[in-house]
This record gives C-alpha cells, sequence and structure tokens, in this order.
C-alpha cells in the first residue's frame, strides 16, 4: 500500500477525537504526531481520516515485526483461550516454562538463568538491582550508565537506561565511547 494523503493531517474526524483525547487522557502521555490511527498492518498505517502513511517507527513490544503480524495474532488468540492473564509472578503456568527452557537454548554456557519482565525499564530496574545484589556495591557510584543509550527512559523510579534524572542516587553517568570510566573497578 502506498502512501496518501487525502486530507491534510490532522483531519476533520482526528481533530474531533484529539480534542476527547485531551479532554479525557493526562497531558503527560505525549503524542509526537497528530494522528489518530484507525487500522495498522505490516508498516502500513490509516487513519480516521483515509490517510495512509509508512510507519518508520520503531515501535514497542510485538510492534518490531510490523502491525497485525499474522503468527502474533494467532498467538494472542492462542494465549487468551489458554490464560488471558499470566499472573506468572503469582503462579506457574507451564508455557512461561516453556518459553523459558527455549530461550535459555540460546544463551551462553554458565548462563542459565531468564528473566521475565513487562518491559524495557523493568528490565532495567531489575538489571540495576542484580548488579547490586551480585557485587555488593551500593555507594554513590556502585553502577554506572550510559548517557544516550537506548531511547528516551521513563521519568520515575523504574528503568532509566542512561539519562540522567535528579531523583536517581547511587549512578555515575558517561556518554557513549567513554569505555574507560568501566575499566579497573
Amino acid at each position: 500500500m502506498e502512501p496518501l494523503i487525502r486530507v491534510e493531517p490532522p483531519g476533520e474526524k482526528a481533530r474531533e477525537v484529539l480534542h476527547r483525547d485531551a479532554a479525557i487522557i493526562s497531558p503527560s502521555t505525549m503524542r509526537q504526531y497528530p494522528l489518530v490511527l484507525q487500522k495498522a498492518s505490516g508498516v502500513n498505517l490509516r487513519d480516521v481520516d483515509a490517510n495512509r502513511y509508512l510507519d518508520f517507527a520503531p515501535g514497542i513490544a510485538v510492534m518490531n515485526v510490523g502491525w497485525d503480524h499474522p503468527q502474533v495474532v494467532s498467538a494472542i488468540r492462542d494465549q487468551a483461550e489458554y490464560l488471558s492473564h499470566g499472573a506468572f509472578r503469582d503462579f506457574c503456568s507451564e508455557r512461561p516454562v516453556q518459553c523459558g527452557e527455549e530461550l535459555a537454548g540460546f544463551l551462553p554456557e554458565g548462563l542459565d538463568r531468564v528473566y521475565f519482565s513487562n518491559s524495557g525499564a523493568e528490565s532495567v530496574e531489575a538489571a540495576m538491582k542484580l548488579a547490586r545484589y551480585h557485587t555488593g556495591r551500593v555507594g554513590d557510584d556502585s553502577l554506572t550508565r550510559v548517557q544516550a543509550c537506548l531511547r528516551r527512559p521513563p521519568r520515575g523510579r523504574i528503568g532509566d537506561p542512561g539519562e540522567p534524572a535528579p531523583d536517581h542516587g547511587g549512578c555515575r553517568y558517561t556518554g557513549p565511547g567513554h569505555g574507560e570510566v568501566l575499566k579497573g573497578d
């Protein structure tokens, strides 16, 4: 499908939804574009005003394989019939164990455990805790984070893959290409 702009964005329908969005959704939810999606498939997006776009955004979760990928849709349907909410932190179930076993098969020798999390931010938070637990270091510079890595991090306590924030203690910061900071600790 080729990109096609039928109505100058945001069109009338999009403006109406954006107006409702502004009235009910927290203003902390930032939108980069005044785009109101109606349908997406692969890299193709269609808005509520029938404009068509190519999606060049990196996306989150499963969108790295494209919108509405048939295998992802099938897996979601299958999982919804099996357990619609995993609650893996509360209860064990076989599928996460099977997934962990499969993932562990890709790990180098000596690494045989996996950790499931809900987001990159949760993963970074867990890695920070694991590093502190494993090393026993909890001082002001017990961790080194590389600024400008990955994507813009959340602004809460959880996460922070690289952008300094005033509420994050126990870290020193370095930029990409400054590996000497990591040596000799």
